[in-house]
C-alpha cells in the first residue's frame, strides 16, 4: 500500500530502506550494547561479543576486518553457573576424575581406615597409662624387641602423618640424687622445640620425680598444638644440678632467644617452624647454665617410621651414670612419654 501523497515505487524504496536500517540496528545490538562504528556486516573490526555455547559455558565472537562475526569460541565451564558441566556428579554410580571417597562414598566407596593411631577428630588428652617401647630406650635399659604396631605399609597408605605430643614424665635418681632440671631440644629437619623443666627441689635415692603433665612438654607444645611429624625425629637431653639460681636465667636466657626467633610459647617451652632454630635457643639456655652442674647428656634419633605407633600412648626410658666427684656417683634415668593421633588419608580423586 502506497503511502498517502508519495508514489507507490517511491513508498516501496522507502520501505526497504527502512528495513535495512532496522536489521543494521539489530545486528549492532548482537555485537554489543554500546553504539560503535559498523562494518558492511554489522560490527567494528576487532571487537569482540559475548556468546553462549552451553548454559553456563562463556564465549566469544571476534569481528573481521569485513565487519563480519566469527564463531563462537567456547571457554571452560563455569563451576558456579553450571555445576553439573563442571563437576562430576555424585551419585552416578561410578567414581569418575574429581571424585574420591570423602566426598562421594556412595560412587567411590568408603575412605580406608585408620586403624593404627586414635582419631584426630576428638580432644587428645595425657593417657592415663601408657606402654612401655622397650626398643627405644636408651642406655643401661636399652634393648627388646620391636612392638608388633602392624603393617608399616599399610599404615602409610591408610593414616596420614602422625600429630604427636612427648613430654619428660619422670626422674629416678637411682643414686646421686639431688635438686634437678633439664633442658631438652627436639627437631625434625622441619620443625623444632625446646623445654625447660621446673627444678624437682631435693631428691633422694631411690626415689623418683614426676613432673606435671603440663610442664615437662618439649614436643607439641600446648599453645602450638600437636606436632604434625614426617621425619626422623632427634632428641637431645641435657640435666644439671641446681648450685644457684641459674635456672631463672637459663629460663629468661632460653625465653629471649625463643622470642627473637619467633617461637611460639609453651608454659615453660617454645616451639618453632624451622628445624634449626631450637638448638640456637638450647645453646642459650646452656651457656646460662654454666653455674650449675651439667651431670647428663644423651640423644637419640627416633625413625619416622615408629613415629604414628607412638600416638597410641608409648614410653621409653634414657639413663646415664657417671662421677660428680671422688667419692660421688650418680645414675639417673628420665622417662618419656608421647602420645597423639592420625588422621585417615584420603586418597586422591
Amino acid at each position: 500500500m502506497a503511502l498517502r501523497g508519495v508514489p507507490a515505487a517511491t513508498s516501496t524504496l522507502a520501505t526497504a530502506v527502512a528495513s535495512a536500517a532496522l536489521a543494521a540496528v539489530l545486528a549492532g545490538a548482537g555485537c554489543g550494547a554500546s553504539m560503535v562504528r559498523q562494518g558492511t556486516a554489522g560490527c567494528e573490526a576487532g571487537q569482540e561479543t559475548p556468546c553462549a555455547c552451553a548454559p553456563g559455558v562463556a564465549g566469544l565472537r571476534s569481528c573481521d576486518d569485513q565487519g563480519s562475526l566469527g564463531a563462537c569460541q567456547c571457554g571452560p565451564p563455569d563451576a558456579a553457573a553450571a555445576p553439573d558441566l563442571a563437576r562430576p556428579s555424585c551419585g552416578n554410580g561410578a567414581c569418575e576424575t574429581g571424585e574420591e571417597c570423602a566426598g562421594c562414598p556412595s560412587d567411590c566407596g568408603a575412605c580406608p581406615a585408620c586403624d593404627f593411631a586414635p582419631s584426630c577428630s576428638g580432644a587428645v588428652a595425657v593417657p592415663s597409662s601408657t606402654s612401655l617401647r622397650a626398643d627405644l630406650c636408651v642406655g643401661d635399659h636399652a634393648g627388646g624387641d620391636r612392638p608388633d604396631a602392624g603393617d608399616p605399609a599399610e599404615a602409610a597408605r591408610t593414616c596420614g602423618p602422625p600429630r604427636l605430643r612427648l613430654r619428660l614424665k619422670q626422674v629416678h635418681w637411682t643414686n646421686g640424687a639431688d635438686n634437678t632440671y633439664c633442658i631438652v631440644q627436639a627437631s625434625d629437619g622441619t620443625a623444632s622445640a625446646v623445654a625447660i623443666t621446673p627444678r624437682t627441689g631435693r631428691g633422694s635415692d631411690g626415689r623418683d620425680f614426676f613432673w606435671d603433665p603440663a610442664e615437662g612438654i618439649f614436643w607439641g607444645t600446648p599453645m602450638a598444638g600437636l606436632q604434625t611429624s614426617s621425619s626422623n625425629l632427634t632428641i637431645t637431653y641435657n640435666c644439671f644440678v641446681v648450685k644457684g639460681d641459674a635456672w631463672s636465667q637459663v629460663l629468661k636466657a632460653a625465653g629471649d632467644a625463643a622470642n627473637k626467633a619467633g617461637g611460639v610459647a609453651g608454659l615453660y617451652g617454645w616451639a618453632f617452624g624451622l628445624g634449626a632454630v631450637a638448638a640456637d635457643v638450647a645453646a642459650a639456655a646452656l651457656q646460662a647454665a654454666s653455674a650449675d652442674e651439667h651431670r647428663f647428656n644423651a640423644q637419640q634419633t627416633i625413625d619416622r617410621a615408629e613415629l604414628l605407633d607412638l600416638t597410641n600412648g608409648r614410653s621409653w626410658t634414657v639413663q646415664r651414670s657417671g662421677t660428680c666427684s671422688l667419692l660421688c656417683r650418680w645414675n639417673w634415668t628420665l622417662t618419656v612419654e608421647a602420645w597423639g593421633c592420625a588422621d585417615a588419608r584420603t586418597p586422591p580423586g
